[in-house]
């Protein structure tokens, strides 16, 4: 007597895409430095709008030009930092 198998079913395939890793915006560094420094010098200021522009472009998986924005956001926060320290010390200098 023949044996009946219950016909096989097809299985579900599932695909994994790794997408390459987003690199880091800098944009923390950058919202410190404005924080320091009030907005109020320039440098704050650019390095807030370096690290915006730089999320922007990994929105539109532009990877090289967030992170040439993200690298010009940092190069801008710690510039805004040093300026930062050379006013603070000015000022204890000229008060003092």
């Amino acid at each position: 007597s023949l044996q009946q198998y219950p016909q096989a079913q097809a299985q579900p395939q599932v695909v994994v895409v790794q997408q390459g890793n987003k690199p880091q915006s800098n944009s923390g560094l950058a919202w410190i430095s404005c924080i320091l420094c009030f907005c109020g010098f320039p440098c704050g200021i650019a390095a807030v709008m370096k690290a915006n522009e730089a999320n922007a472009c990994y929105g539109r998986n532009d990877l090289e030009g967030g992170k040439r924005n993200g690298q010009a956001a940092k190069k801008w926060a710690i510039a805004s930092i040093i300026t930062q320290v050379v006013v603070g010390i000015l000022f204890v200098i000229i008060v003092y």
